[in-house]
């Protein structure tokens, strides 16, 4: 589906799992084990945060980057729309 979205591409992330690139920057990537971290901006972060809808960074809890557990497919919308925020949209 992630493909489909005019300006994104999918791939290879540099340290394993999928990356989302949306024109050509890395906006978001999925570890092997359902991990979801997206680059959202701080001001962003903090709102998802506060609304239980993402957590801080699993490694940078102070950068930009927010973090969200896929664990069924209950959670895949909810990881859809935080990719298409990190994407600007």
């Amino acid at each position: 589906m992630v493909r489909r979205w005019r300006g994104m591409e999918v791939g290879v992330h540099r340290l394993g799992g999928i990356g989302f690139f949306f024109r050509g920057r890395e906006c978001s990537h999925i570890h092997g084990n359902g991990l979801l971290d997206c680059f959202v901006g701080r001001e962003k972060r903090d709102q998802l945060v506060a609304k239980g809808q993402a957590l801080r960074h699993h490694v940078f809890p102070n950068s930009g980057w927010i973090s969200f557990w896929v664990e069924n497919e209950t959670d895949i919308e909810a990881a859809l729309g935080l990719i298409r925020i990190a994407a600007g949209e």
